[in-house]
């Protein structure tokens, strides 16, 4: 899964709505009823979150067994390699965010409207550059030179464009999965601040250094201190790169999940039957397949006829 498609969407649903997000709103969902299914009638589904694999355990009972954490991996010895200009070598804001996801387009109105022009009064020589393909019309009438506004679109060279920046904004108020935008800014060595479900699977819940969309001002402070205070700026930065190893090292990754396989297939028919729920619903689908194909048969025969 690239995430819970059913848990970005009730969160969307419930911002749209102006309503608190609820667990009940998510399980009353067609789509997380399909999603749910799809996940038992699997053998292994790699989740790219560790809060989602909770989120599943927790509120709907979904066996470890059938659950297996793989987030982004890469090659830290490359990583290492590449150059990080300083704190003096850089500057500005940066938003990065593919225009055909709702949860971006979303970020930028919040951003531009609510956190930039708070951010631009305590830092007025700062600009803020947004990224992404695709990005429609009315997005691109939110630039604007006298606000320090710079919408930027496409680039091939996002991580040129990363090194140069300051600080990284990520004020997403829904979504799901792990942020790409987030992990891209950590590669370039520029610290982030983001919303709670930005931060979201990168740590624990009472570790989240996130901000809710309620918390304009929190966003807006850390936003000007990351930006004016290069301690807190370069701690950010080695914390950032801490995270990278511990929790996103291919190999690592590689190895448990080469395992996992393995195990399954020795054991396969014993993994089926525990999963009694899967086997439900496999055995449903294809009665159901069956008795349409005869209904369809008679029914063209009756055509015939």
């Amino acid at each position: 899964t690239e995430d819970l498609h059913s848990l970005r969407a009730a969160r969307e649903e419930c911002q749209k709505e102006g309503i608190e997000f609820s667990v009940a709103h998510w399980l009353n969902s067609d789509l997380t009823k399909r999603e749910l299914a799809s996940i038992y009638r699997s053998d292994l589904s790699l989740i790219i979150s560790r809060h989602e694999i909770g989120f599943l355990q927790d509120n709907a009972s979904i066996p470890n067994s059938l659950l297996f954490y793989l987030p982004f991996i890469f090659d830290l010895k490359e990583l290492e390699q590449m150059e990080s200009p300083g704190f003096e070598e850089r500057e500005d804001f940066i938003f990065v965010g593919n225009g055909k996801h709702n949860p971006n387009i979303d970020a930028i109105s919040w951003l531009v409207r609510d956190i930039w022009p708070r951010i631009r009064e305590k830092l007025p020589e700062c600009k803020l550059h947004i990224y992404g393909a695709y990005l429609p019309h009315r997005i691109r009438q939110l630039g604007d030179d006298n606000k320090g506004i710079f919408i930027q679109g496409y680039t091939a060279q996002i991580n040129e464009a990363l090194q140069k920046t300051r600080v990284n904004l990520v004020p997403l108020r829904y979504g799901a999965g792990l942020k790409g935008k987030i992990v891209d800014a950590m590669i370039c060595g520029t610290p982030s601040v983001a919303s709670s479900v930005g931060w979201e699977g990168f740590w624990d819940n009472n570790e989240n250094p996130g901000f809710s969309p309620e918390d304009v001002d929190g966003f807006v402070e850390e936003s000007v201190n990351l930006y004016a205070q290069k301690p807190k700026w370069t701690a950010s930065q080695q914390r950032d790169q801490e995270l990278l190893r511990s929790h996103f090292s291919a190999p690592d990754h590689r190895e448990k999940l080469n395992t996992r396989i393995r195990d399954l297939r020795l054991y396969l028919s014993r993994h089926r039957l525990e999963n009694v729920v899967g086997a439900l619903l496999m055995h449903h689908s294809m009665a159901s397949t069956k008795y349409m194909s005869r209904w369809i048969e008679a029914k063209n025969k009756g055509q015939q006829a």
